[in-house]
């Protein structure tokens, strides 16, 4: 699909996604997985509506679907994408396998710190690997 011939603008769709990041803040895990399962068919060629996905299951409490989210979705319809990987891995200590989730993480961590906050956000969680860290305001994705 090409964004220029979209039926929704740029601004629009990045509009949407903040509301579906917003709804994933104040706990509407539900409205978030509306907007974002939406975002992936306005946007097929990003990966920011699985992130967005993954982390309305997150803030639901079901770690293991957004790992699965990001693993299986995510990941098979964009292969080797290093931000799906940051935030798998991001899921994966969240959910208290820290043990699996550093393979990922190192692979993003290798990458130039330039590339993104992905890969700042690796490296953190690499040298942290605590369950239940926090994500940093700054890792928040957006449409692009």
């Amino acid at each position: 699909m090409n964004p220029s011939t979209d039926p929704a603008s740029a601004d629009q769709l990045r509009e949407l996604a903040r509301i579906g990041f917003l709804a994933v803040h104040v706990g509407e895990p539900a409205a978030a997985r509306a907007i974002f399962t939406s975002l992936m068919v306005l946007r097929p060629d990003s990966v920011l509506p699985h992130i967005g996905r993954a982390m309305a299951e997150q803030a639901a409490g079901r770690m293991d679907e957004a790992v699965r989210w990001l693993r299986d979705e995510g990941l098979r319809q964009h292969p080797d994408d290093p931000e799906l990987m940051a935030f798998l891995g991001l899921a994966l200590v969240q959910g208290g396998w820290a043990s699996q989730a550093t393979s990922v993480l190192r692979r993003v961590a290798r990458l130039d710190p330039d590339a993104g906050a992905h890969v700042r956000m690796a490296r953190e969680l690499l040298e942290r690997a605590a369950p239940g860290a926090p994500v940093p305001a700054a890792f928040v994705p957006t449409l692009h």
